[in-house]
């Protein structure tokens, strides 16, 4: 695989987790498909503040991982090295 196949393999992965978190979040709305939203949070609860004087930095970051958002990872990888 190149760097240019790398690029596209991440995005399509990436895209792939958007898609099944959007899909888990309009469906996990109905009873039988609560499961889909199902997950963890990871990350820092309160961001980090980094006060400088003249300078404020803030550091953040959560990941939230639902069993939507891997089906998504896994579909996408799967259809990647098929069509691609």
């Amino acid at each position: 695989m190149g760097m240019k196949n790398n690029i596209m393999f991440a995005i399509v992965l990436i895209l792939g987790i958007i898609l099944g978190a959007f899909l888990g979040d309009v469906l996990g709305k109905y009873e039988t498909w609560e499961w889909l939203n199902y997950g963890k949070e990871i990350g820092l609860k309160e961001p980090f503040i980094l006060d400088l004087y003249i300078l404020k930095l803030t550091f953040a970051i959560m990941i939230n991982i639902t069993i939507a958002s891997i089906i998504g990872f896994v579909i996408a990888a799967f259809a990647y090295k098929k069509y691609i």
